[in-house]
């Protein structure tokens, strides 16, 4: 029995190659595919059950594998029984693994009950970890490295030009309030009522130089490359009152924030200028708004 699933998601950049599933502890989205284990049951005897698991997956953020043998005899009043595994978790950014291995051996005869297993689990990228030894009815536990802390938190500036630009370590990275503040953390797309012109260029169409011609009605889609639960039109933030007019509000709360914050609530101001007078339209009427709710590349 098992599974294999190989998706890309070119949008965002993400991939995953998996066969058998994930690491027990690893936080899959909730849109990566559900993949089985790869394993084998097999029963030689009554008496005897040999079953077992493998899995190893590779995906945009992590690298991971992993395996499980469980083997039971019972006959009578005599049971035995046999489990070994393993597990390896890799992340990429920021850099943290995880390794657990185990193994267990244990007799039952009648009420008698004995064994001896052990456990080793490592973690890092400041290696710490914890041995178990237990042999009959004796416990050893033994802690080595050092403690256990966080995997280190990523800035705004990391956060936004590593996971919502993409860009490479070598490229400049302009301040963030800058790049929040030009045309390429938005997206606009003309969806109705534009006026197409033979002479107009629309190589940089939309642009100061170069702007859109439309009819007295249409239609217009502004996205955020970075997420954002509220688009502010017409000064909104501005306006006293409860439900401010111009404010438009998506997803209640983000799945995912930043920068390791508790609560985050971004916001998109969307300025209308009149050109002639240079100034901010506060009051326009015959101007309708949806919220569009999309998905964005987890961060790490």
């Amino acid at each position: 029995t098992g599974g294999f699933a190989l998706v890309t998601w070119f949008n965002t950049g993400e991939f995953v190659i998996s066969l058998g599933g994930y690491h027990p502890q690893f936080n899959a989205p909730d849109y990566y595919p559900v993949v089985p284990r790869l394993g084998f049951n097999w029963k030689p005897t009554n008496t005897l059950t040999v079953k077992g698991g493998v899995y190893f997956t590779l995906c945009s953020r992590a690298v991971m594998l992993g395996g499980r043998l469980d083997a039971s005899f019972e006959k009578g009043k005599i049971r035995a029984a046999f489990v070994a595994g393993m597990d390896a978790l890799v992340e990429f950014d920021p850099f943290f693994y995880m390794f657990d291995m185990y193994i267990n051996l244990s007799v039952r005869v009648g009420k008698l009950k004995a064994g001896i297993g052990a456990d080793l689990h490592i973690e890092g990228p400041k290696m710490n970890g914890l041995a178990e030894l237990e042999v009959l009815f004796v416990k050893f536990k033994v802690k080595f490295g050092q403690d256990s802390s966080a995997p280190p938190q990523l800035n705004l500036k990391e956060f936004v030009h590593k996971h919502i630009r993409q860009l490479p370590s070598s490229d400049p990275q302009m301040q963030v309030s800058s790049w929040l503040n030009s045309n390429d953390a938005h997206t606009t797309t003309m969806v109705e009522g534009i006026i197409r012109s033979k002479e107009q260029d629309e190589s940089n169409m939309g642009a100061l130089v170069n702007p859109y011609l439309v009819g007295p009605e249409f239609a217009m889609s502004i996205a955020s490359k970075f997420p954002s639960t509220t688009a502010v039109f017409l000064g909104g933030l501005r306006t006293q009152g409860k439900d401010p007019k111009g404010v438009v509000r998506g997803a209640q709360s983000m799945v995912l924030y930043p920068v390791n914050k508790s609560s985050v609530s971004p916001h998109t101001h969307i300025r209308l200028i009149d050109r002639e007078t240079d100034t901010e339209l506060t009051n326009v009427q015959g101007l309708d708004y949806i919220p569009t709710l999309g998905g964005f590349a987890p961060s790490t």
